[in-house]
Parts: C-alpha cells; sequence; structure tokens
C-alpha cells in the first residue's frame, strides 16, 4: 500500500502490468515483485490472452487484484477496473467469480464509451 504522498510504481501489480512502459528498467518493491524481464513478458501474454490482470504480493505482500481493461474502439485501453483485499480471503472460487464480476463491469464501462 502506497504511504501518503507515495506514489505507487507503475510496473507494480496487476494495473501496472497492462501498462507496461517500452523497456523502462524493472525495480524490486517487495520479494514477490517481477524483475526478470522474460517473466514479466510471460505475465503480460497471460494478461492479453485471458483479457484480464491478476497479481499477488506484488505491491504489499499478502494482498492480490484482479483488474480488467476499459476498452474504446474495441482495443484501445482508455482505463482499468480492479479489486484488491487481503488475499487469505480469497479462494480460488471466489477469484474464479471475482474474475468474471469485474471482466463484465468492464465490459458493461466499455458499452457505454
Amino acid at each position: 500500500m502506497a504511504a501518503d504522498g507515495e506514489v505507487a510504481g507503475q510496473l507494480r501489480g496487476a494495473g501496472g502490468s497492462l501498462r507496461v512502459a517500452q523497456g523502462k528498467p524493472l525495480g524490486k518493491f517487495i520479494p514477490a515483485t517481477i524483475t526478470d524481464r522474460a517473466a514479466l513478458e510471460g505475465s503480460l501474454k497471460r494478461n492479453r490472452l485471458d483479457g484480464h490482470g491478476f497479481s499477488a504480493d506484488e505491491r504489499e505482500e499478502g494482498r492480490c487484484s484482479l483488474v480488467a481493461p476499459v476498452v474504446v474502439r474495441k482495443s484501445e485501453i482508455l482505463a482499468s477496473l480492479s479489486i484488491s483485499g487481503p488475499a487469505f480471503r480469497l479462494s480460488e472460487a471466489q477469484k474464479a467469480a471475482s474474475i468474471q464480476a469485474v471482466r463484465k463491469a468492464a465490459r458493461d464501462i466499455s458499452a457505454l464509451l
């Protein structure tokens, strides 16, 4: 969690992985932060194929987040919609249901644009 006045790194967490810039250095924030370029590329490929992002322990240990893109013109990401919370509260069934809910909400917003 970012402290008051701190800007959270753009390359941290699910939302950041949807918007990773071209080749910027990857800093390590906590032990689970992805800093290996190949591992990051694999994670980004999964995000593209799945249509959503998921991260656990990348911003803060014990925290996870799910994110889906809000798009215009069928593929241009305008924004992202995310939920986050304590990882211990997210069972696999809850994760699957939450992914579907976030994706549907993002699609619904996209359809309004």
